[in-house]
């Protein structure tokens, strides 16, 4: 008896061990603890589509490895028919199973990319919080309008308040992408893409350019921190003692490749530098300084000029 029950018992455990080891896992993987609203739609998406199409992989495998055992060289089946050419089930099976995976999963990513529409904005209580980004050669620049303050590989953000980015580059194609609070946004010189998101938790996480760029981009990473609203006031007042600021020379200065750049933080930030960095490649392009109820927003050609999401 102990001799059957003690190697169940050590598989029993082993099992456990390996789905304890899976969880933590899992815990480190950011774009499956999502932060806020838009990146939990975003997980479960990804969770229905994964598992809407391993309804379809897993029999498929099994059936795959039932056939080659079933009839192996050395199994003597009876019901072994070599004129066997097709069968209507089958088919049937075949053709329309993967017809209504793909329709079903087509169905909900088409009403899901609506819903998560990066321009959609985020209702709150407080006014959404502006901030404009800007890709280099190979560094982030995060310009806070409002607070008339900007700095390099550093976006802090405060929890609970909605957060729209507007985002643009200089002068290399880049992507933004946070894992578990920003989905990848691309942005190219000239042009002006948006993306709103709202953090449910303080944290610090890890943000990156997901586009090839040049030798340095591996290295273009900045923090990402989501602070309490005091936590946020006094990461502003420390701001605001920094000797650094950034006017036409500096961001000059700053727009050179470097890579490694040190997390910066700049006091003061010369007002519309944003829409000259837009402007520099596509004079056409006159976006708002700053979006707000009283600013005029985007109209349909601007839009229209903008970068794909």
């Amino acid at each position: 008896m102990l001799d059957r029950v003690i190697p169940r018992a050590r598989f029993l455990v082993a099992g456990l061990g390996l789905l304890s080891l899976t969880g933590c896992a899992i815990s480190r993987m950011p774009i499956l603890n999502p932060v806020g609203p838009v990146a939990g739609k975003q997980t479960e998406l990804l969770l229905i589509a994964t598992v809407t199409m391993l309804l379809i992989v897993v029999p498929i495998i099994l059936a795959t490895l039932w056939v080659v055992w079933r009839y192996r060289a050395s199994a003597k089946s009876v019901d072994y028919d070599p004129e066997f050419t097709s069968s209507r089930t089958l088919g049937a099976v075949v053709l329309f199973v993967p017809l209504i995976t793909v329709a079903v999963i087509g169905a909900i990513t088409w009403f899901s990319t609506h819903d998560l529409d990066p321009y959609k904005p985020i209702a709150g209580k407080q006014a959404p919080l502006e901030i404009q980004a800007v890709g280099l050669d190979f560094k982030w620049l995060f310009i806070y309008p409002e607070q008339g303050i900007a700095t390099v590989n550093d976006l802090v953000v405060p929890v609970d308040r909605p957060v729209t980015i507007r985002l643009s580059s200089d002068p290399m194609m880049t992507s933004l992408f946070v894992p578990g609070l920003i989905t990848q946004i691309y942005a190219m010189p000239g042009m002006e893409t948006r993306t709103n998101f709202l953090a449910d938790r303080t944290i610090e996480l890890q943000g990156r350019n997901g586009n090839y760029s040049g030798l340095g981009f591996s290295h273009q990473h900045f923090k990402t921190r989501v602070l309490t609203s005091e936590e946020f006031e006094h990461w502003l007042r420390k701001v605001d003692a920094s000797p650094n600021m950034l006017d036409r020379a500096a961001y000059d200065a700053l727009v050179k490749p470097t890579d490694g750049y040190p997390v910066t933080a700049y006091r003061s930030a010369q007002p519309g530098l944003f829409v000259d960095i837009i402007k520099k490649y596509s004079p056409a392009h006159t976006p708002p300084a700053r979006l707000s109820a009283a600013a005029p927003s985007v109209d349909a050609d601007n839009k229209h000029q903008e970068g794909h999401h």
